[in-house]
């Protein structure tokens, strides 16, 4: 069974909820970070599966797919397909790899 890339996105909608019923010690920032990453993983795995079932192209399984899976939207005419995605991965990096909180991550 293909893996339900829409859970990603429905995890990270939840950790923008509300109410926010995590553990304590768990702070706002994490929250939001952690949304902009499953966001992220998300579109991407749903893309790829786009990609592969309308375009037979397939992932080669590193880290350079991210700009690959680009590369074939803009190929194909879709440019605004691949600068949405460009920019989500943008902040999904400095969400997952920022070191300092310049503030809090917005959504």
């Amino acid at each position: 069974m293909a893996y339900r890339w829409v859970e990603f996105y429905e995890l990270a909608r939840h950790l923008l909820a509300d109410d926010r019923s995590f553990p304590a010690g768990i702070s706002p920032e994490t929250l939001d970070r952690c949304a902009v990453s499953r966001a992220y993983y998300a579109a991407y795995g749903h893309a790829w599966r786009y990609v592969r079932e309308n375009f037979g192209v397939q992932p080669g399984e590193s880290v350079e797919d991210h700009e690959s899976l680009l590369k074939v939207f803009r190929e194909r005419g879709r440019g605004d397909t691949a600068a949405k995605l460009k920019n989500l991965r943008t902040w999904r990096n400095a969400c997952d790899y920022g070191v300092e909180s310049g503030g809090e991550v917005r959504h």
